[in-house]
């Protein structure tokens, strides 16, 4: 009898952590992508507050209402599209997203197309297509620019 309500009691446990919140996943086949685009998924989500989640959640949610033909499962259609409407959210909220942070910091031209800003110290006569407006709004967003940066 003991041994039954202390597995009673772990199940319990697990099953309240903020990890299992979501759907078991089935065992990922050989040939189906979907097991990675849905743990993708499942970290963006768990790298989220509560709060975060629930705005992200209703901001796609009313993307998907916005559809010409709004989908039957609209959170299926968020999980199929969640990378794309991460970015429209973070950008909603004047953020760049970290994923958008991180291809700046590790892009091999940061370093060379910065000092070509410092040089002009003209930013939009830089940003001549939408990669180089993304990063000069990088640059701003981090303060990468000299100009930007307190004085210490």
């Amino acid at each position: 009898m003991r041994d039954r309500y202390a597995t009673c009691a772990i199940a319990t446990q697990l099953a309240r952590s903020p990890r299992n919140k979501h759907e078991p996943k089935a065992a990922p086949d050989k040939d189906s992508s979907t097991p990675k685009i849905n743990k993708t998924y499942l970290d963006f989500l768990d790298s989220l507050s509560e709060d975060q989640r629930e705005n992200f959640l209703k901001f796609g949610e009313k993307k998907a209402a916005q559809l010409p033909s709004p989908p039957q499962l609209p959170r299926r259609w968020i999980e199929t599209n969640w990378e794309e409407l991460s970015a429209q959210w973070y950008k909603s909220k004047g953020q760049s997203s970290p994923t958008q942070s991180s291809k700046w910091e590790n892009d091999p031209r940061t370093r060379d197309w910065l000092a070509i800003i410092e040089e002009t110290a003209n930013p939009l006569e830089f940003a001549t297509d939408k990669e180089k407006q993304d990063f000069v709004r990088w640059c701003n967003e981090t303060k990468q620019f000299s100009w930007l940066r307190e004085e210490l």
